[in-house]
């Protein structure tokens, strides 16, 4: 990989039909109905694609195999909305200047989405999952069922979702 600068090209290609699978994955996941959501990561190693989201309670991931560069390139979720179709046309994701391009082709001819890249958009890419899952030792599922039992109403506890634990302040 070689050093870039801040005007330097990113360029990450997929096709329409992967914009609208990556789409659909992270409205089913993330529970989202409209047209907005959360922006995407896109990580291109050299042999597959990583396609990332999160919200509070979940991270939606996508890989495939494939031939990239290596490469990162945050995507607001409007963009899949827009370029997303169901052939394997390319879509482009070019980031230079500053500003994030989305270029694709439909009927009616060339298209081109700009967005704006703010200096924290080069954020942190969400961690890898783990090759290899491990048990956790079986006293674990106790010792959570106690600790929900010793919640209070205010603590964290969204039934369903998550639970945070907190200490008592008092």
């Amino acid at each position: 990989m070689s050093n870039r600068t801040a005007l330097s090209e990113r360029l990450i290609t997929i096709t329409r039909r992967t914009a609208r699978l990556v789409r659909a994955v992270v409205r089913r996941a993330l529970g989202l109905s409209g047209g907005s959501g959360p922006s995407i990561l896109f990580q291109a190693r050299n042999d597959h694609l990583r396609v990332c989201a999160a919200s509070d309670d979940v991270v939606a991931e996508y890989r495939c195999a494939g031939d990239f560069d290596d490469e990162q390139v945050w995507v607001p979720y409007e963009c899949l909305v827009a370029c997303e179709a169901r052939n394997d046309d390319p879509v482009q994701f070019d980031v230079r200047s500053g500003h994030l391009t989305v270029q694709w082709r439909d009927s009616s001819g060339p298209q081109m989405v700009q967005h704006e890249v703010t200096e924290n958009g080069e954020r942190e890419p969400l961690r890898e999952t783990p090759h290899e899952l491990q048990r956790n030792p079986p006293a674990l599922r106790q010792a959570l069922h106690h600790a929900v039992m010793t919640t209070t109403s205010n603590c964290g506890a969204r039934p369903g979702k998550s639970l945070r634990l907190t200490a008592d302040s008092s």
